[in-house]
C-alpha cells in the first residue's frame, strides 16, 4: 500500500499541497485529475523524494525508495543514438537487474521487434512505451505516469491504453496516472482522484458501464428537493435513491448529457462540492 498522510508543501509562502491524506491499494490504477497547477505533478515529485515536504509517504510501511517506485514524468529521456536494447541495458546495470529481464519487459510493451532501433528513430508512441518499460524494470511496486499519452496520435494513444489495461502490467502494482484526457482516464482507471488547489477533494470508483454511484450528504439548511434540482442541473441524472438526510444517485455517462467532464466540473466548481462524498 502507498500511504500518504498529512502531506503539505509550501513554496515561497504559497501552499502547493495541503493536508493530503490517502491510501492507494495494490492492483488498482488511479486517475489523478484536476485543473492545471493544482499539484498533480508536485504530488508525484513528493512521492519520488525530489521535493521537500511535511508529512509522511510510505510504501508498505517503509520509506519510499527508487527500488519501489517506477516513473515516467513528462518526456522520456534516453540516449538518442543508442538502441532500445542498449538504453535498457544501461538502466538494468544501474538498478542491478539482470539483462535477461529486458526481453520480457520489451514483449510486455510490444517493442521487442524494435530492440535494435536507435531511440531517435522511434515514433513518439514507441518512446512513451519505452519509458513505461523502464519504469516497470525491477519489479516496482508503484508506477507514476504523468501524461503518458500526451502528444500521441490515435494509434499511440490506443497502444498506451492497451498496455495499461494489461492484467500482467497491473498485477500487484499501484499505478497513478495523471492526465487531462478525461475520456482516456475513464477507459483505463479503476478509481478517480479529484485534486484542486493542492487538496484531494474526493476519490470515486470508476464503475463498469461508465456509471458513477454517488452519495451526497445534505448540507445543513439544504432541502432534498433543492439538492436534487442542483445535482440534476449539473449532471442531468434522474435516478434517485434518497432519504431525509441524504441523496444517492447514479450518473450514467453513456446516452445521457452526463459525462466525466460534467462530473469533473461538479466536483471542482460545483457549489455543493464540499458536501459530496463519492463511494
Amino acid at each position: 500500500m502507498l500511504k500518504i498522510k498529512d502531506l503539505n508543501l509550501t513554496v515561497h509562502h504559497q501552499p502547493i499541497l495541503q493536508k493530503m491524506t490517502i491510501d492507494f491499494q495494490p492492483g488498482n490504477v488511479y486517475g489523478i485529475i484536476g485543473p492545471n497547477g493544482v499539484g498533480k505533478t508536485t504530488l508525484f515529485k513528493s512521492i519520488l523524494g525530489i521535493t521537500r515536504y511535511a508529512g509522511t509517504i510510505t510504501v508498505n510501511g517503509q520509506p519510499v525508495s527508487d527500488a519501489k517506485v517506477g516513473k515516467l514524468i513528462e518526456y522520456p529521456n534516453f540516449y538518442q543514438k543508442l538502441t532500445v536494447q542498449q538504453n535498457l541495458n544501461l538502466y538494468a546495470q544501474y538498478i542491478g537487474v539482470q539483462q535477461s529481464a529486458i526481453t520480457e519487459i520489451l514483449k510486455k510493451v510490444s517493442l521487442n521487434n524494435a530492440r535494435n532501433m536507435p531511440f531517435q528513430s522511434l515514433s513518439l508512441g514507441m518512446k512513451q512505451r519505452l519509458g513505461i518499460a523502464r519504469a516497470l524494470m525491477g519489479n516496482k511496486q508503484v508506477l507514476l505516469l504523468d501524461e503518458p499519452q500526451n502528444g500521441l496520435d490515435p494509434l499511440g494513444i490506443r497502444a498506451v491504453r492497451n498496455l495499461l489495461n494489461d492484467p500482467e502490467i497491473r498485477r500487484n502494482k499501484i499505478i497513478l496516472l495523471a492526465s487531462h484526457n478525461l475520456n482516456e482516464i475513464s477507459r483505463i482507471v479503476d478509481k478517480i482522484v479529484f485534486v484542486n488547489k493542492g487538496e484531494i477533494i474526493c476519490c470515486i470508483n470508476n464503475l463498469p458501464h461508465a456509471n458513477y454511484d454517488v452519495y451526497q450528504k445534505l448540507a445543513r439548511g439544504t432541502t432534498l428537493s433543492d439538492s436534487q434540482w442542483q445535482v440534476s442541473q449539473i449532471l442531468g441524472t434522474d435516478y434517485w435513491l434518497s432519504t431525509q438526510s441524504s441523496l444517492r444517485f447514479q450518473a450514467p455517462l453513456i446516452g445521457t448529457v452526463t459525462s466525466l467532464e460534467n462530473l469533473f466540473d461538479f466536483v471542482i466548481t460545483g457549489e455543493v462540492a464540499h458536501n459530496v462524498n463519492f463511494n
